[in-house]
């Protein structure tokens, strides 16, 4: 009863408790994703579907994997069947790809055990378009229903432009964007882990310049993410991103908005960067090329 206790009080604010009701203790889940308009776009969003599933005294039963055509099935994932009533956890993970989650041991393994990350001292091109819930469903006898569970997503769009490439010192091959200090995954509350990871997205040639758009794992304003332009081995310019959004009003809600993009345009100039955020052009940020 303690136990219980403290799990209910340890709910996140993304967390949920539902009843899931059979003629025999059972679960049955259906999952999906409403983007910013309201609109179900679990077709376009959702890939693949990683379930734990864990028993009422927080250990570890099972691990179920769904596809797209699973996911999308609206008569539901049959999680379990004959169980004893009582709460269970279920934690989901969508479109884990090339992020880690730990192996988990029936009987043993707790949720505390359960994230999923990048690997440590990677620097990557582009995130998983990670999705994330965690339910407890209280299971007990009674009629059958299927209980629809809302996804969150769990990482940032960044559609980045640069300009210019060519008034470095270097050619433009060897020009690069680094954002450090994001969020290397999260946790089975969905909240981002304090390990970080670095990304450095794979530039393509433009008339003007350079592109790129690419996944980030979810930030939030106090962390130190910064954005760093390089030509070859040297630093030319740097900004820290979550500051200059914190202190700009942007119309970018990093904690509440369903579906970010972080649009950046980079212009390099003979004697300066400037680095404008979501078309601002009033807090656009004018900076030396460092070294000049």
């Amino acid at each position: 009863m303690i136990w219980s206790g403290l799990l209910l009080s340890g709910c996140s604010l993304s967390e949920t408790t539902d009843i899931e009701v059979d003629a025999r203790p059972s679960l049955t889940v259906s999952y999906h994703y409403l983007n910013k308009d309201g609109i179900d776009a679990t077709q376009d969003e959702i890939h693949s579907l990683d379930l734990y599933i864990f028993d009422p005294m927080g250990h570890f039963i099972k691990k179920v994997e769904a596809d797209r055509r699973a996911a999308e099935d609206t008569s539901g994932l049959r999680l379990l069947d004959g169980v004893p009533a009582g709460e269970y956890t279920v934690v989901c993970f969508g479109n884990v790809k090339r992020i880690t989650i730990p192996k988990l041991v029936p009987g043993e393994s707790t949720t505390a055990d359960l994230f999923a990350v990048e690997k440590q001292g990677d620097t990557c091109p582009d995130a998983d378009r990670l999705f994330h819930s965690l339910t407890r469903f209280e299971v007990r006898r009674g009629e059958p229903h299927v209980r629809t569970v809302d996804l969150d997503k769990h990482y940032f769009l960044v559609d980045l432009t640069v300009n210019g490439a060519e008034k470095l010192v270097v050619t433009p091959d060897k020009m690069a964007v680094l954002f450090t200090g994001i969020p290397s995954g999260t946790d089975y509350k969905g909240d981002p882990v304090f390990a970080q990871t670095a990304f450095s997205p794979r530039l393509q040639q433009t008339q003007q310049g350079f592109s790129a758009t690419f996944a980030v794992y979810s930030f939030d304003m106090p962390d130190p993410v910064r954005m760093i332009v390089q030509a070859g081995s040297e630093t030319v310019g740097q900004v820290n991103l979550g500051e200059y959004i914190a202190r700009h009003d942007l119309g970018i809600d990093l904690r509440n908005d369903r579906d970010v993009v972080l649009p950046i345009d980079i212009d390099v100039t003979t004697t300066g960067i400037t680095i404008t955020v979501n078309d601002w052009d009033d807090g656009a940020i004018q900076l030396p090329i460092i070294g000049k």
